[in-house]
C-alpha cells in the first residue's frame, strides 16, 4: 500500500502532536512540562547501550528499548532524589538528565568516535524521512509506533480521566478517597518517557518537546475547563501540523520548524488573546465604580 508523501508526514505530525498532548497537558499543570526534553536528551546513553548490545548494529528496535529503559530510569532516579525531600522535582531533573546525557557523550567519545550513530538525527529529526519507513501491513512505521502508543495514552487519559485531574489539582484529597496520587503520577511519567521515545524516534526531540508543552500551554491560556483545554489542545496540535507544514512548502523551509513555530505563533495570538479580554474585564469593573 502506498500513501501519498503528503499525508504520511501531515498525518505522522498529527499523531505526534495526540500522542504528546494527552499526557501533556497533565504534565503543564504539575508543571513538569520539561521532563520530555529531559528524557530526549538522557536516552543517550540508552542508544548507545542498545548500540553495543546489538553488536555495532544501527537497527532501530534496539536503539528504541534502550532509549525507553533510558527514559525510564531518568523519570525513576528523579523520583527518589525528589522524595527525599531535600531536592524539588525540577531540580532533581536538572541533576540526573545532565549526568545520563554526559554518560552518553563519554560512551560514544571513548567507544564509538569512528561510528556514525545519526545523533543529529535523533535530537533535531527530520518528518520528511517517514514515508520511507514502513511497517505493520505496508502503513509507515511511525504511524503504527506513534499512533499505538496514541491509543495507550488515549485509554489511559480517558479511563482514569477523573482521577488524574483529582490528583493533579487535589493530591490531598485524592488520598483521602482511596487512591494513590503517587503511582498515578509515577504511571503518568512512565507513558511520557514511551511516548518521547516513540515519536522523537520519528520527529527528533525538538518537534516532542514542543507538541508536549506548547498546544497545552495555549489551550490553558483560552479556558480553565480541563476538559474543554484537552480538546483545544488537540485541536492546536493539529492545525500546527497542517499550516505548518503548508508553510514549509511555501518558504521550502525545514518542516519540524515551521510546524514549531505555528505552534509558537497560536500561543502568542493566545496570550494577546487573554490580555486583551482582561483589559476589557478590568475596564467593565472601572465603568462599574
Amino acid at each position: 500500500m502506498t500513501l501519498p508523501f503528503d499525508l504520511v508526514i501531515v498525518g505522522t505530525a498529527v499523531l505526534v502532536a495526540w500522542a504528546c498532548t494527552l499526557p501533556g497537558l497533565f504534565l503543564v499543570l504539575r508543571r513538569q512540562a520539561l521532563l520530555g526534553d529531559a528524557i530526549s536528551h538522557a536516552a543517550l546513553p540508552g542508544i548507545v547501550a542498545g548500540y553495543w548490545l546489538s553488536g555495532g548494529s544501527l537497527a532501530t528496535l534496539p536503539a528504541l528499548v534502550g532509549a525507553s529503559l533510558s527514559g525510564l530510569l531518568t523519570v525513576g532516579l528523579s523520583a527518589l532524589i525528589a522524595r527525599s525531600g531535600r531536592v524539588k522535582e525540577d531540580a532533581a531533573l536538572g541533576l540526573v538528565f545532565p549526568a545520563l546525557f554526559a554518560a552518553g557523550v563519554i560512551a560514544v567519545s571513548l567507544n564509538y568516535g569512528n561510528v556514525h550513530l545519526d545523533l543529529d538525527a535523533v535530537l533535531y529529526g527530520e518528518i520528511a524521512y517517514t514515508p520511507f519507513r514502513t511497517g505493520w501491513l505496508g502503513l509507515p512505521a511511525a504511524w503504527v509506533l506513534v499512533g499505538g502508543m496514541g491509543l495507550v495514552n488515549a485509554l489511559f487519559v480517558g479511563g482514569l480521566y477523573k482521577e488524574l485531574k483529582l490528583s493533579t489539582f487535589d493530591p490531598g484529597l485524592a488520598r483521602t478517597l482511596g487512591f494513590s496520587p503517587r503511582l498515578l503520577s509515577g504511571a503518568l511519567l512512565t507513558l511520557v518517557a514511551l511516548t518521547v521515545v516513540a515519536a522523537f524516534d520519528a520527529v527528533g526531540a525538538v518537534l516532542v518537546v514542543a507538541f508536549l508543552i506548547v498546544p497545552s500551554a495555549t489551550a490553558l491560556l483560552l479556558t480553565r475547563r480541563l476538559g474543554t483545554a484537552l480538546a483545544l489542545a488537540l485541536g492546536a496540535g493539529l492545525s500546527a501540523s497542517v499550516l505548518g507544514y503548508v508553510v514549509a512548502l511555501a518558504l521550502d523551509a525545514s518542516i519540524t520548524g515551521a510546524v514549531a513555530g505555528v505552534l509558537g505563533l497560536q500561543f502568542v495570538l493566545a496570550l494577546a488573546a487573554q490580555a486583551f479580554r482582561a483589559r476589557r474585564v478590568r475596564g467593565r469593573a472601572v465603568l462599574g465604580r
